[in-house]
């Protein structure tokens, strides 16, 4: 079966509510491996994701199949180690994408798109998405990739963090 189609498209700061809208998704669907319960609303909440637009070094996309968004992607510089350039700090496909490639489709587009030494950071509860870099990563990269448990400042807790270089997996291309 030939993967559908995948665009990143950058996403604008009047893009901002729909961005919060889907991040209620991305946390539903991680509650599926953090055990985070329902709230009594019913409405999950995510962070504001309005810093985005002013943060320096910071890209948000949404991924988008058949002009359909199917989910976001958000870079910054937070990583573990001072060497990282590039941090994959939000990852989200809706479900009924999952699967198909677009995930993968995606995450190798923005690798390709900015080059340098990466890092995807996963809560260490989150064995789905631990699962999915080790896989999108190793087949980037060629299993040219590091993986540890290590403290991300940034987020003042201990993460399963893949560190790789794409400049390196581009010149193997």
């Amino acid at each position: 079966m030939k993967p559908p189609a995948v665009e990143l498209v950058p996403a604008r700061e009047a893009d901002r509510d729909v961005l919060q809208a889907m991040g209620r998704f991305y946390v539903y669907d991680m509650s599926e491996y953090t055990g985070w319960p329902c709230p009594p609303d019913g409405l999950y909440a995510c962070a504001d994701f309005g810093a985005w637009w002013s943060e320096p070094g910071a890209h948000c996309f949404f991924i988008a199949v058949g002009g359909e968004r199917a989910g976001f992607v958000l870079i910054d510089r937070h990583g573990s180690l001072p060497a990282t350039e590039y941090n994959v700090a939000e990852f989200f496909v809706l479900r009924k994408f999952k699967g198909r490639g677009v995930g993968r489709s995606a995450a190798t587009m923005v690798f390709d798109r900015f080059r340098g030494p990466w890092e995807t950071m996963q809560r260490l509860d989150n064995q789905g998405a631990i699962e999915f870099w080790r896989k999108v990563v190793g087949r980037y990269t060629g299993g040219r990739y590091d993986e540890a448990h290590r403290y991300a400042p940034y987020l003042e807790k201990e993460m399963n963090v893949i560190s790789f270089d794409s400049r390196a997996a581009a010149a193997k291309a």
